[in-house]
């Protein structure tokens, strides 16, 4: 039971702690993109990473009214970006501009946006249920599909799994954590959108971990001014995507916020993941040394890292065009 006294407080923060975990998953463990080597400092200063951006994002997400996939895009790629530049970019930026394009801008863009359009949904703030069973299905397929062959045929730096019960293991471990964080969500009052806002010292907390992520990166020397350059600019243009289109009055986090997951649709979605994780990691390899499933997979991150964001930014900007024409009497 949790003690009344700290329900409220606790129902604020659960929905951003569940946006962290969910990130954390589809970074660490679905991309399978840390280091066998890492050292217990580093897995600490990595999950503060994920707080922080929990925090600050879902804070832009309320402060100006995410309010559909055009908004759940340049708001996931842009976490995808400051992971890259301030977490993680031994691994997303180690090969300008190839990482930026297939890892940055493509896989944990792609990640980052599928978890928080998961997290809408454990929201129930988007009416999108029915496209979950077969994204969880896909998305299973290729995370299979990565943590199998990747480590071996690519210069993934995840460690090699060759054990499928312990795959299944994992699969099952990261299901349950999820469900747990949504299951107490679930016991838990709603609260105001607007309670999602950054207190002053929550702010300060979620500054200061910045700080520490920043320094940690430049005393390693992870972060140089090519790399800088190039993903601070489409950390503004994601910025700017989000911040023309904050006058409104409707957000997916305007009303009342609770964790209270759909449970029969996410059980399916969840049960398609794991079948699809399943059969793609015991699969042999398909095709020969130029195509096989895991270049299919490589493809998938490369295309959509070099088009959602010219893709999202064309589409925004012909609807501004509609209007304004539709608004202008003849």
């Amino acid at each position: 039971m949790i003690p009344a006294g700290l329900t409220p407080q606790l129902a604020r923060h659960w929905p951003r702690l569940l946006l962290a975990v969910l990130w954390a998953i589809g970074s660490e463990v679905l991309l399978w993109s840390y280091p066998p080597d890492r050292t217990i400092m580093d897995w600490i200063l990595n999950l503060a990473g994920y707080g922080v951006l929990a925090y600050a994002l879902t804070d832009l997400a309320v402060r100006w009214r995410m309010r559909d996939l055009y908004g759940v895009a340049p708001l996931g790629g842009l976490a995808a970006l400051l992971y890259a530049l301030f977490v993680n970019p031994q691994f997303t930026l180690v090969d300008i501009p190839r990482t930026l394009v297939t890892r940055a801008m493509g896989s944990h863009a792609l990640l980052f946006m599928g978890m928080l359009l998961l997290w809408l949904v454990m929201l129930r703030a988007v009416p999108l249920l029915h496209l979950l069973i077969p994204l969880a299905a896909l998305i299973g397929a290729c995370w299979g599909t990565w943590v199998r062959y990747a480590p071996i045929l690519t210069d993934l730096p995840g460690p090699t799994l060759t054990d499928p019960t312990l795959f299944i293991l994992i699969g099952l471990v990261i299901v349950a954590l999820i469900g747990v964080v949504g299951l107490i969500g679930a016991r838990m009052l709603p609260v105001r959108g607007e309670s999602l806002l950054m207190q002053p010292t929550e702010a300060v907390v979620v500054g200061f971990a910045a700080v520490a992520l920043i320094y940690r990166q430049l005393d390693l020397g992870a972060i140089d001014l090519e790399s800088r350059g190039l993903v601070v600019g489409l950390i503004g243009l994601c910025l700017a995507m989000l911040w023309f289109r904050k006058d409104t009055t409707y957000g997916y986090l305007a009303g009342e916020v609770r964790v209270n997951p759909p449970w029969t649709t996410w059980c399916a979605g969840m049960m398609a993941f794991l079948i699809a994780a399943s059969a793609a990691f015991s699969a042999p390899i398909i095709g020969d040394d130029s195509f096989n499933q895991v270049a299919a997979v490589v493809a998938l991150f490369t295309l959509f890292g070099a088009t959602w964001l010219p893709g999202v930014s064309v589409i925004l900007g012909l609807r501004a065009v509609l209007r304004e024409v539709s608004s202008t009497p003849l």
